[in-house]
């Protein structure tokens, strides 16, 4: 539980009686000790803490556990439906504990299939299907469970960034990345779509829709202003920019539109990096469009369940 973690800057421990220090085990300190939380990994128990800015809790909202038993062998699955909240609290969540295992996918569900069942996204919610024994059961169970899931209409919480890179631009699930805070390291840049770019070493682009145009403005000529601490101006207009690194020579685009800041960062061709720049706008136009494009909902089917119980 992250309530019961008591962080304090500095830990002044020279003076201290050797017995208060033997917890630590054959280390005696002789000043000041800093520590600092550099990252909090994600476990489920973790879920429904509370946090802060430093330690976010990834927008959980709610839990819903299902307890399933296949009428003629007995077997239980227990099913655990996180709500985060927002597709990207789902997301968070999934790659953290999910790390480089393969991703499956059915209808809306993304998943990762493990001796005991599964587990995986379905819009906002982030789930995990655990069994009491890995056996034939089991796993049929799991898989009426994911075709159930499946069914979901997610469309509406899918995020733009994450539409224009995957519906667009056709990044496959795996490959897209989020980065809530601290984007290119700047502290006031934050809730960052990103992808790689086939055949272009390190490169990424990005994606950030803001909530009105006039802060997509601000947060863009705020950006400008910061890269060119590192980076010289090769070329420019009114809402676009094509920057290269003083020393490493790579390329950093950034464009603004409407509520939209985009871009790519670290490409290493010039020529690719201009033809980049002019095509990204009519891509991101495409995705607009297709954002206004309605999704054709599916009726669900569920299952009959013994037990059901929701934490808040």
């Amino acid at each position: 539980d992250l309530r019961r973690i008591d962080h304090q800057r500095s830990v002044h421990a020279g003076d201290d009686p050797l017995h208060d220090r033997l917890h630590v085990r054959r280390v005696v300190t002789t000043g000041i000790v800093d520590v600092d939380i550099e990252d909090v990994r994600s476990q489920a128990h973790l879920f429904a803490c509370e946090g802060d800015d430093g330690v976010p809790v990834l927008g959980f909202e709610e839990l819903t556990v299902l307890s399933l038993e296949h009428p003629a062998r007995g077997r239980f699955v227990d099913v655990f439906l996180y709500d985060q909240g927002t597709f990207e609290g789902s997301l968070g969540v999934y790659q953290e504990l999910r790390g480089d295992r393969p991703v499956q996918q059915q209808g809306s569900v993304q998943y990762t299939s493990n001796p005991l069942g599964a587990m995986g996204i379905s819009g906002s919610l982030h789930f995990q299907i655990t069994a009491d024994a890995a056996d034939a059961a089991a796993e049929a169970m799991t898989a009426r469970v994911l075709a159930t899931l499946s069914k979901r209409d997610v469309a509406d919480s899918l995020p733009a960034g994450y539409s224009f890179l995957h519906l667009n631009l056709g990044v496959p699930f795996d490959g897209i990345a989020y980065q809530p805070t601290n984007v290119f390291q700047y502290r006031f840049a934050s809730e960052f779509w990103f992808a790689s770019i086939e055949d272009a070493e390190d490169a990424r682009i990005f994606i950030h829709a803001a909530p009105s145009e006039a802060e997509a403005r601000e947060l863009y000529q705020r950006l400008h202003r910061e890269l060119l601490e590192d980076y010289e101006s090769i070329r420019s207009a009114d809402h676009s920019v094509l920057l290269r690194h003083r020393f490493l020579e790579t390329h950093f685009g950034l464009l603004q539109e409407g509520t939209r800041v985009f871009g790519f960062e670290r490409h290493p061709d010039g020529v690719a990096a201009i033809q980049l720049l002019e095509s990204l706008p009519a891509i991101l136009t495409g995705a607009e469009a297709m954002e206004r494009t309605d999704a054709d909902g599916e009726a669900q089917e569920g299952y009959h369940v013994g037990e059901e119980r929701e934490y808040r």
